[in-house]
């Protein structure tokens, strides 16, 4: 494959063959990272999206008081099993009153 010699035609043609797989490779390229990078962060959301705090968020609330004893183990075992069900919708439970 030299260049030397080609018409402008099979030049032309091969800029359009080698630029469009390099398109496609650049599309699947960030259709592999999306794809990435919606595993790596779907349960950590979901279990976000679920409750609106993470593990860490209600220890810290429950240790400054802002949460009663009951509350936490609530919310905490709600979290829990969403964690565990993979992100998926656990078992609803009403929301601990908050009688303060």
């Amino acid at each position: 494959m030299t260049l030397i010699g080609a018409t402008d035609a099979e030049l032309i043609v091969r800029v359009a063959v080698w630029g469009g797989l390099a398109i496609g490779a650049l599309i699947l390229l960030a259709l592999a990272a999306h794809v990435l990078r919606k595993r790596l962060y779907s349960t950590s959301d979901r279990m976000n999206a679920a409750r609106g705090f993470d593990l860490e968020t209600l220890r810290s609330m429950h240790e400054a008081g802002a949460l009663s004893d009951a509350e936490y183990r609530a919310l905490r075992a709600n979290a829990v099993a969403v964690l565990r069900a993979g992100g998926e919708s656990a078992a609803t439970s009403a929301e601990p009153s908050r009688s303060r």
